[in-house]
């Protein structure tokens, strides 16, 4: 079983709390109490970790923004942000609906890299 990790966007406060921070990262998270605490703060999203870190080592969120290099291809970067669609960490490339791939299954030749996330950046495709 991975690690169960989350970050709250604060919407009062402007910022991110991640669960480590408040002592609810471990393989068996007291989810009551990170539920309690999330209901009691108005405003406040809750965002997934994919379970996957980037080429320096960050942790990959939903909502993080991406670059995606990739070194096989004419199209030489790609910028998306991560959504959790059917359960799974995933990508749009292109903005169409056909585009969707989920990001544990990116090639080998593929860099991904944290560059923003939804709330503090824009997602320019």
């Amino acid at each position: 079983m991975r690690e169960r990790k989350y970050r709250v966007w604060s919407e009062i406060e402007k910022k991110w709390i991640y669960s480590q921070e408040m002592g609810w990262s471990c393989p068996y998270l007291d989810i009551s109490y990170f539920w309690k605490w999330v209901s009691g703060n108005p405003g406040a999203k809750v965002y997934d970790w994919t379970g996957l870190i980037d080429k320096k080592r960050k942790d990959i969120y939903e909502g993080d923004i991406l670059n995606i290099s990739d070194s096989d291809s004419d199209v030489e970067e790609y910028i998306t942000d991560v959504r959790f669609l059917q359960g799974s960490p995933s990508i749009d490339f292109n903005g169409g609906d056909y585009d969707i791939t989920p990001v544990g299954y990116l090639p080998d030749n593929f860099e991904i890299e944290v560059i923003g996330n939804i709330h503090e950046n824009e997602v320019s495709k």
